[in-house]
């Protein structure tokens, strides 16, 4: 059997993002069945409002001062009176915005223009802003307003966003709070998925890794396209995952990750799926996935690990897509590369059970612990073929070979 070639993946310190998406054999534990997006849709008025002069650099400025100011002391009033009269939609979701400001207690709030007005009056603005007990640093967002000039002074005709948009400049949200999470809820968002379980994610988590002491944030969007505009992705790329973990501000720097929750698969699941899935993101936060210099296969198989530790599954129940691809094609004959979680057909499945079985042998050869340091040397930059050989004397053929064997015993 040859060996697996080396899974690459960017070193942190050139890392560039990984959003981690749950796998889909884990919502076959939990199925109550068993170009580019980066720009939010636009609130406003049409493109038929009456033509007025057109705005300056000094007024960018103006809205800038005058919105920021608003923002930061959750003042509605204030934030619905810079819109035009004209755009009374315009003026309930700034409106939104600030009363969505004091219900999370967002703290460091900027709002400052990039480039001046062109001619149709659209400016791009970087809204600075924080989650205390979530974000070390202020977080980066970009909205663009489209400004009119009137007798009263610059107002905003429109309101749109660009990239990565947190649920609290979209719109209205509910926010929930405990000691171990903080759950924000869009106004639209059903029955279904308003109140996912996030402090049992958290205490799975913790029950492996114990030192973890942050908190959890879970975004829930109320449709497909709030899910996509808080990812900042086109539309439709990540409708097949229940939830996302993701990382808001640059990917270069940011520790401020976020799990947002895909109403259209989530609300699909039963209780225990949406644990399993709520815990298999939060593993990601804890270990900081989305920085991690871990080949996927590792990633990915320890946050299943975690997730599916303590559900009464049987195991050949949880590998079923790895179990019908051994007797299609054979028995596994390599970790899987970083390609195989980029598949859109049943390899991918295969791919995640591969890894979580990997990730379950050597807990199972020498214990728990010896996994957590494993996937802590080789997150820090270790050499695999090192780790595995120092932590379970073992290489990646044999361990391969092992997962092999196992799921082979399973195979007709």
């Amino acid at each position: 059997m040859p060996s697996a070639p080396a899974d690459h993946h960017p070193t942190k310190a050139g890392r560039t993002p990984r959003a981690a998406g749950l796998s889909s054999f884990l919502t076959r534990v939990g199925s109550a069945a068993a170009g580019l997006a980066l720009v939010a849709p636009v609130v406003g008025c049409s493109a038929d409002a009456p033509a007025v002069a057109t705005p300056t650099a000094a007024d960018a400025a103006v809205v800038a001062q005058d919105l920021g100011d608003a923002l930061a002391a959750a003042d509605s009033g204030r934030a619905s009176a810079l819109a035009a009269s004209e755009a009374p939609a315009v003026a309930q979701r700034l409106a939104a915005m600030a009363a969505n400001v004091g219900r999370l207690h967002l703290r460091g709030i900027t709002v400052a223009p990039g480039q001046p007005p062109g001619p149709d009056g659209l400016v791009t603005f970087t809204v600075a802003w924080r989650l205390p007990g979530i974000d070390p640093d202020p977080i980066p967002t970009l909205l663009t307003l489209r400004l009119v000039r009137g007798s009263d002074g610059p107002r905003i005709l429109t309101v749109g966003s660009r990239g990565q948009t947190p649920l609290w400049l979209l719109g209205p949200v509910d926010v929930r709070r405990s000691h171990a999470a903080v759950v924000i809820v869009e106004g639209a968002a059903g029955p279904g998925i308003d109140r996912p379980p996030a402090v049992a994610a958290v205490r799975t988590v913790r029950a492996v890794l114990p030192r973890w002491s942050g908190r959890l944030a879970v975004e829930v969007p109320a449709d497909a396209a709030s899910f996509d505009a808080v990812l900042g992705v086109p539309h439709g790329e990540r409708a097949a995952d229940a939830a996302v973990t993701t990382t808001f501000g640059d990917p270069a720097t940011s520790r401020s990750s976020r799990v947002v929750l895909n109403p259209d698969v989530f609300s699909t699941l039963t209780p225990l799926g949406r644990r399993v899935v709520l815990a298999h993101e939060a593993t990601h936060v804890a270990v900081d996935a989305a920085a991690s210099s871990a080949p996927l296969w590792l990633v990915e198989g320890f946050a299943d690990y975690v997730a599916l530790r303590d559900v009464d599954v049987p195991i050949r129940t949880s590998a079923a897509d790895l179990v019908d691809l051994t007797e299609r094609r054979g028995p596994l004959d390599r970790l899987p590369a970083a390609r195989a979680f980029a598949s859109s057909d049943g390899r991918l499945a295969s791919a995640y059970q591969a890894s979580w079985l990997a990730c379950l042998t050597l807990a199972e050869r020498d214990g728990e612990r010896s996994l957590v340091r494993f996937y802590r040397s080789v997150d820090r930059g270790a050499d695999v073929t090192g780790a595995l050989s120092r932590d379970f004397d073992l290489d990646r053929r044999r361990l391969t070979e092992l997962v092999a064997r196992r799921v082979s015993t399973w195979a007709r």
